[in-house]
C-alpha cells in the first residue's frame, strides 16, 4: 500500500513538472512570436521623403532634398539610420518616430514630414533599432521600453546639427509615440510631443493582442514572467501614463474614434493621466477605423490642429 502510495505522489510530481515545464515552453514560444520584428522596409523600400507610392500612383511633396544621416542611439553599440531635411529658414525642427514594425519609409510617415515641413519645419526622421536599416540587437521590441533610448538619441543628433533643445519638437506614431513619451521621462528637454495613435497602458494593449491572436489570457502572465525575468527583456516595463514624470508642456493627441488597431479608449486613457497630471493638451479625434493611415483622408485637419496648437 505504501508503494503504491508513493508511486502516486510520485506520478503526480512528474505530471506537475510536465505541465509546469510545457507551459513555460508555451509562453517562451509566446513570447518570441509575438514580440519579433522585421527589418528593413518591406514593400515601402524605394519611399523617400521626394516620392511615396501609394495605392499605385507616385506622390511628391514639398521636399526637394534630404541627407541621410546614421547618429547613435542611448543604447550601446546600436546605430540608427536617418534623413534630414533642411528647410531653408526655420531654426525648429521636429523628431518623427516610427511604430512597431514599420520604418521611415512607411507613407505615412513621410506625408506627415511634408505637412510638418510645409508648416516650417527642418525635419529628421529615422528607423528604430530592430528595424529599417539600424542597428538588429535582437529582433524584438519591447514596446518602447527599451525604445526610448532612441529618440533621445535622435533629440542629441538634432543638437548636433544645431539645434537648441527648447525648438526641438517630437511626433510619434503608435508604438513611435509611447517611445516619445517614454523618453520624456527621462530626458526633461522634451517638452512638446504629438502623439498619435498611442497605446496606453502596455498591459492592456499585451491582453487585447493576446485576444486579438485568439490566444488564451492564462498564457499572458506567464509570458510576461519569461520575458521580464528569464531573459531579462524589458517588454512593457515602462508606461507612456507616467506623464507626472514629465515637464511636458503642450501633449497634442491624434486618434482614430474607430482605430481597428489601436482602439480610441487609449487616448481617453492618456487623456485621463494628462488631466490628473496637469499636463496641458490638446486632442484631435477623427472619425476613421485607420491606425496610420489616416493623414491621407485628412490632411486638411492635420494641418490645421497643428498650426493651430504648435
Amino acid at each position: 500500500m505504501i508503494f503504491y502510495k508513493r508511486s502516486f505522489f510520485k506520478l503526480l510530481i512528474d505530471i506537475s513538472i510536465i505541465g509546469i515545464l510545457s507551459y513555460l515552453v508555451v509562453c517562451t514560444l509566446i513570447f518570441f512570436k509575438l514580440s519579433a520584428v522585421e527589418s528593413g522596409h518591406g514593400d515601402h523600400s524605394s519611399n523617400s521623403p521626394l516620392a511615396i507610392s501609394w495605392h499605385g500612383n507616385v506622390l511628391t511633396g514639398p521636399i526637394k532634398s534630404y541627407e541621410s544621416i546614421p547618429f547613435l542611439s542611448q543604447l550601446p553599440d546600436v546605430k540608427l539610420d536617418g534623413w534630414f531635411m533642411r528647410h531653408p529658414t526655420s531654426n525648429k525642427i521636429i523628431i518623427i518616430t516610427h511604430g512597431y514594425n514599420a520604418s521611415k519609409h512607411a507613407p505615412a510617415l513621410i506625408k506627415i514630414a511634408w505637412v510638418f515641413f510645409s508648416q516650417g519645419y527642418n525635419v529628421l526622421m529615422y528607423d528604430l533599432h530592430n528595424h529599417g536599416s539600424s542597428t538588429v540587437i535582437d529582433g524584438r521590441t519591447a514596446l518602447g521600453s527599451r525604445e526610448y533610448h532612441d529618440v533621445i538619441g535622435a533629440k542629441q543628433a538634432c543638437m548636433n546639427l544645431g539645434f537648441s533643445p527648447k525648438n526641438i519638437l517630437y511626433y510619434g506614431l503608435s508604438m513611435g509615440a509611447v517611445s516619445t513619451l517614454v523618453a520624456a521621462q527621462h530626458d526633461q528637454d522634451i517638452q512638446t510631443v504629438i502623439s498619435q495613435a498611442s497605446f496606453s497602458d502596455p498591459s492592456l494593449i499585451m491582453k487585447e493582442e493576446f485576444q486579438r491572436k485568439k490566444i488564451p489570457l492564462f498564457l499572458y502572465h506567464g509570458s510576461i514572467f519569461i520575458a521580464n525575468h528569464l531573459f531579462r527583456f524589458p517588454i512593457g516595463s515602462k508606461t507612456p501614463l507616467n506623464l507626472d514624470q514629465t515637464k511636458i508642456s503642450n501633449l497634442l493627441i491624434i486618434h482614430s474614434s474607430r482605430d481597428n488597431r489601436v482602439g480610441f479608449h487609449h487616448s481617453r486613457l492618456l487623456i485621463k493621466y494628462a488631466k490628473q497630471a496637469n499636463v496641458p493638451y490638446k486632442d484631435l479625434v477623427l472619425d476613421s477605423t485607420e491606425h496610420v493611415d489616416t493623414i491621407f483622408e485628412y490632411d486638411h485637419e492635420f494641418r490645421l490642429f497643428l498650426n493651430t496648437y504648435l
